[in-house]
């Protein structure tokens, strides 16, 4: 079976993470992860922008960009981990949420601790987490 082809205009491959103004939130890079991970925007133009870290209760864990005017292109945002007083957190998934004007999004990340990036084991772990979050 194929699957149609859709989102292009005039030959360019269009995101589906894109609005109208050209906005993108890109996937958490490693994710899972341990111990960091980069969480990469794209703004069409000049904007205020919050980026934010949140638990599966919703629970505010780290600011990573706070109300800042950032210029047209390509941000990066690197989350260590640890919360607002520096404290490492636990295992699990995570929320970030980065609000440009009138945009929002949200996003999801995994932190795993105790095993290697690299290691087999990460996407059992990665399987055990998802079922414990409902996703």
């Amino acid at each position: 079976m194929r699957w149609p082809v859709t989102g292009w205009e005039k030959d360019e491959p269009r995101l589906p993470e894109e609005d109208a103004l050209g906005l993108v939130l890109y996937d958490a890079a490693p994710n899972p992860f341990n111990p960091t991970t980069t969480l990469s925007f794209d703004l069409p133009a000049q904007e205020t922008v919050s980026l934010r870290v949140f638990d599966l209760q919703g629970r505010l864990i780290k600011t990573l960009i706070h109300a800042e005017v950032l210029a047209q292109g390509r941000h990066e945002a690197v989350w260590s981990g640890r919360d607002e007083a520096g404290r490492q957190v636990a295992s699990g998934t995570y929320f970030y949420r980065i609000e440009a004007g009138r945009y929002s999004e949200t996003k999801r990340a995994v932190l795993i601790k105790g095993v290697s990036p690299c290691c087999g084991c990460v996407l059992a772990a990665r399987r055990r987490i998802a079922k414990r979050s409902g996703f």
